[in-house]
């Protein structure tokens, strides 16, 4: 999540969030509040899609048309286009995550992956890779992790990812 808020900063997240009600930017961009923060970013993804969709019907053009125009073209949808659809793969990857479904699990956070090198978070990079190196090295800890994909930790019906875990609760278990 933090990753999205990253890339985007440079492209006005910040006077989106502002204009939803966000105090304080500096807690926001450091996602002090992981819940918080994830619902001014979905607020953001819903209202950005509303915006393409309204912008799609008055220029009448089709969504795939976005990304194939020449790349000095429509930047501005662009970049907010591929914000809509980051998001739809975090979004779905939590989604994922509280079902305990590991295949998808599996493949949204592949699907991620390459945004925290270009977000600047060397250190998730660096865990994702070798996360999915060593399931490709031992395959039983797949076959355990299909078994047993998510564990309630929170609450019934919940079940935060080690990440979401981290930045719910702290390294310690509790925010100070």
């Amino acid at each position: 999540m933090s990753a999205l808020v990253t890339l985007f900063s440079s492209y006005r997240i910040y006077d989106l969030a502002t204009a939803l009600g966000v105090k304080f930017l500096d807690k926001f961009a450091a996602v002090i509040d992981y819940r918080s923060t994830r619902r001014v970013l979905e607020l953001i993804w819903v209202a950005v899609g509303a915006a393409i969709n309204i912008y799609l019907q008055k220029s009448k053009i089709k969504i795939k048309e976005i990304l194939s125009c020449p790349a000095n073209e429509k930047i501005c949808l662009r970049i907010w286009y591929l914000y809509y659809e980051w998001f739809a793969i975090w979004k779905t990857h939590l989604t994922r995550i509280r079902y305990g479904n590991y295949e998808l699990q599996k493949f949204g956070l592949a699907a991620f992956a390459p945004l925290f090198p270009a977000a600047g978070k060397s250190n998730y990079a660096t865990s994702v890779t070798h996360f999915l190196a060593n399931l490709e090295k031992y395959p039983l800890l797949e076959k355990k992790l299909r078994l047993c994909a998510s564990i309630n930790l929170a609450r019934e019906g919940h079940y935060p990812a080690f990440d979401e875990a981290l930045e719910t609760h702290g390294k310690d278990g509790h925010r100070s």
